[in-house]
């Protein structure tokens, strides 16, 4: 005789950059195996793999995980995270103090920090525009120490496409791209970088009261290693 099967239950959830709903359910036992072995690794990239693998068994629509936003990404993984293991998240935070606290947030209360000013079309001049895209998760590395050589690289891979009046530039090649933002002026590039600086991203604050001090501490929460427990 057949063993029974097991229903698991879906949830649906709104993707935050798109707004587009899908569905998820919650880690399996596989999933789980996955998590276990990135968690005891050091290397941030087998993190990241294991987080995407994660992803891609447990939204049951159809969606390009490889190419989410960072914010997305984070978003959904803590979202799947609640619904499989605990809504509620525990972790120690040590004070300057070198007071150690146990802190508890509510996974359910975690939402994108969007800013008013934020445009993902940006007019250079008069006639040229610039349609931004994103970082994803694999390409958030170049964020981690700006340069100058950095910056044409973060550049590169954000800009979707290029439009005026009369056309759209969407296919081009890296040493294209890469000459059109050397011809870029400092107020050109300025502009671009607000698009960064006012990007959405998934942070949490918290306040406590130290119980060494006694003093009151805030402390923001941002980014996967952050949440990665």
């Amino acid at each position: 005789m057949a063993l029974p099967s097991l229903v698991t239950p879906e949830h649906e959830i709104e993707v935050p950059s798109t707004k587009q709903k899908v569905k998820i359910r919650p880690f399996l036992v596989k999933e789980e195996k996955i998590l276990l072995t990135a968690q005891e690794s050091d290397d941030n990239n087998d993190q990241i793999v294991a987080v995407k693998q994660i992803l891609k068994n447990c939204i049951l629509d159809e969606i390009d995980v490889e190419n989410l936003s960072y914010f997305d990404f984070e978003f959904l993984y803590l979202n799947i995270r609640a619904r499989s293991i605990s809504n509620i998240l525990e972790f120690t935070l040590t004070h300057d103090c070198d007071t150690s606290q146990e802190i508890t947030i509510d996974l359910d209360t975690l939402k994108v920090k969007e800013f008013d000013n934020h445009e993902v079309n940006i007019m250079i001049n008069d006639d040229v525009g610039i349609k931004m895209k994103y970082p994803t998760i694999s390409n958030l590395n170049l964020f981690e120490e700006i340069n100058e050589s950095s910056t044409y690289d973060i550049l590169q891979q954000s800009i979707e496409y290029v439009y005026d009046a009369e056309n759209i530039y969407d296919e081009f090649t890296e040493d294209e791209m890469k000459t059109f933002i050397e011809s870029m002026d400092k107020t050109q590039i300025e502009k671009l970088s607000t698009f960064f600086e006012t990007m959405p991203r998934l942070e949490h604050k918290i306040e406590y009261k130290c119980k060494g001090c006694k003093k009151k501490v805030e402390y923001t929460l941002r980014g996967l290693n952050d949440f990665f427990t």
